[in-house]
């Protein structure tokens, strides 16, 4: 198994993107700096699950010509998934809460770094 993650170099911005929000969920929460636009931290989240579900869609998509529709609903649901684990880690941190429309706004980001992934 170690061999097969070693030989297959695409997935590693998968796992380090992955860990990088995992960090960032495990800090406590600080007060970050308002920018003044309506639904900033759901605007964020989507923002930054994109960039996860490009990611999945490359390491999935790696040496492959044609975009299947199964391998699309695989990242979505890998990325969808992960957003759902990140937001319960959430829960147990303290100063952290967890919320549905996070989870969703996470779901929407991942969509959406998917769909950017078939447009390019």
């Amino acid at each position: 198994m170690m061999r097969f993650i070693l030989t297959r170099w695409h997935i590693f911005p998968v796992f380090l993107w992955a860990a990088l929000l995992f960090f960032v969920s495990a800090l406590p929460q600080t007060s970050i700096p308002s920018v003044g636009i309506k639904f900033e931290d759901l605007i964020a989240h989507a923002c930054v699950y994109s960039v996860l579900g490009y990611l999945i869609c490359l390491a999935l998509f790696h040496k492959r010509i044609a975009v299947s529709s199964g391998l699309l609903w695989l990242a979505c649901t890998i990325g969808v998934l992960y957003g759902i684990t990140d937001e319960v880690h959430q829960y147990f941190i303290p100063s952290r809460f967890s919320s549905v429309s996070d989870a969703v706004a996470d779901a929407v980001g991942i969509i959406i770094g998917v769909r950017l992934y078939k447009i390019y």
